[in-house]
């Protein structure tokens, strides 16, 4: 997701970005794996946490209270 007013400048910026940060990333010898990458997505599910375009959310039932003995 970029930023824009509209989604196409929204898209745009974050094609922008994106190139910058594979620049980057090829500068510092970096080898990102293709099957990993999720792009245009509208939400995304990361290691207990779902992160969409209204915001970030932990799912139900990965998380637990620390338990006090």
């Amino acid at each position: 997701m970029g930023l824009g007013e509209t989604e196409d400048e929204a898209n745009r910026n974050h094609d922008e970005n994106l190139l910058r940060l594979l620049e980057q990333a090829r500068k510092a010898n970096l080898c990102l794996n293709s099957s990993k990458i999720n792009l245009r997505k509208s939400e995304v599910r990361f290691m207990g946490h779902l992160i969409t375009s209204m915001g970030h959310y932990i799912q139900e039932g990965t998380y637990e209270s620390p338990r006090i003995s």
